[in-house]
């Protein structure tokens, strides 16, 4: 995708929004502004393959439009952004943080809902930079290592000439697919250092992340001063959109409980 076939998607699902840019660890990073600028704010980072995109119905949400200012990003392999991927969840997470960090210091409090692979980073990046993010909202979370499936066909996705006939989307999540586990396990050792609320939405039946991630959350987010797990029914992965109402009330809970 293009900046322009971005700005002529927004326009085309009636998405009032702002396309920039920065660089980040000689990467540059697109991401979109969207709603006024003097509210709290919530920062939306994608799983894979995807890209901001698939945030549309939360950026159209007159609710939340009414008490956030919302930030989506494309990450690097992904989207606007594109390029090659970015194997290490470390450097994926410093990468964002570059936004996060201009974002919380004219927003308060900033929350972060993330979806799948995008779990993974947000919460390295708050694991790396506490006090950075006040909350958390993590769809279809994948947080332990090897908790996750594993498709036969990855490798071949990821490098070498079957790579080349398939859109470039598959070939960054597949080099992220392959990678994950050992980069998963890197972030053993910090899952303590999250001390912000969590709010855990997932299918009970996640054939892509399997639910037992639930399970490693509660034995791993000690520190946490809040945590509420909540299975949907069904299979499906990506429950951003079917469910789209039901998380809005939770981001809007979290917001409620940051304020009082």
């Amino acid at each position: 995708m293009t900046e322009d076939e971005l700005k002529g998607f927004f326009e085309k699902h009636g998405i009032k929004a702002v396309i920039n840019h920065y660089d980040a660890l000689h990467r540059t990073i697109y991401y979109a502004t969207i709603g006024e600028d003097h509210l709290p704010a919530i920062l939306f980072i994608h799983g894979a393959p995807a890209s901001m995109t698939i945030y549309k119905n939360y950026f159209t949400d007159e609710e939340l439009l009414k008490r956030f200012t919302m930030y989506a990003v494309d990450r690097p392999g992904f989207g606007v952004t594109g390029g090659i991927a970015e194997p290490s969840i470390k450097k994926h997470a410093e990468m964002i943080y570059s936004l996060a960090e201009r974002i919380h210091r004219v927003h308060q409090p900033l929350v972060i809902m993330a979806g799948s692979y995008g779990v993974s980073i947000a919460c390295r990046m708050v694991m790396d930079h506490p006090n950075i993010v006040q909350g958390l909202v993590l769809v279809a979370p994948s947080l332990g290592p090897g908790l996750e499936k594993m498709y036969w066909v990855a490798p071949l996705l990821a490098k070498g000439f079957v790579s080349k006939l398939v859109p470039k989307e598959y070939q960054s999540a597949s080099i992220e697919k392959l990678n994950h586990k050992k980069e998963l396990e890197k972030m053993l050792p910090f899952w303590k250092k999250i001390d912000v609320p969590v709010f855990y939405l997932q299918s009970k039946n996640d054939g892509v992340v399997y639910s037992s991630n639930g399970g490693f959350a509660k034995e791993h987010l000690i520190n946490v001063p809040f945590l509420k797990i909540h299975f949907f029914k069904g299979r499906k992965h990506n429950i951003h959109s079917k469910h789209h109402l039901f998380i809005r009330n939770k981001i809007m809970e979290l917001f409620k409980m940051l304020v009082v």
